[in-house]
């Protein structure tokens, strides 16, 4: 068998080869130098595209953490004008309490008023009438 393979080996190598070496695909000092070029250049463009993506991914991370300042800020001065509402709410409670009690003060004087002035016009009539006496 061994023999029968070398002579098929070599019935195929003696077969007649039809083609041609193109002078234009062998690698010229040239090429080589653009294919060190174009490797260069994709480097250079990988390197840029790695940075620019490092400084997009910083750059999203800032304004994450902007937008957390924000609204930390935001909820705190929430929280501070809530507590003072609630406290202007107490004290407007207190002065309403307190404007009903002078109200109903000031109702009851008036009701004594006439009765208070009728005392007085009939003191002013009885100390008159002792003075001109």
């Amino acid at each position: 068998m061994s023999n029968n393979n070398t002579d098929l080996i070599s019935e195929f190598l003696s077969l007649p080869v039809d083609f041609k070496v193109d002078p234009l695909v062998v690698p010229t000092t040239k090429s080589v130098v653009r294919l060190k070029k174009s490797r260069i250049s994709l480097e250079d463009k990988d390197q840029k595209t790695k940075e620019r993506i490092l400084r997009n991914r910083a750059a999203a991370q800032e304004s994450r953490d902007k937008k957390r300042r924000y609204v930390s800020e935001l909820e705190s001065s929430n929280k501070k004008l809530s507590e003072e509402n609630e406290q202007l709410k107490k004290r407007i409670k207190t002065l309403e309490d307190q404007q009903a009690l002078i109200a109903c003060q000031f109702e009851a004087l008036q009701k004594l008023n006439p009765f208070l002035f009728n005392d007085f016009c009939g003191s002013a009539r009885i100390v008159k009438k002792e003075m001109v006496y």
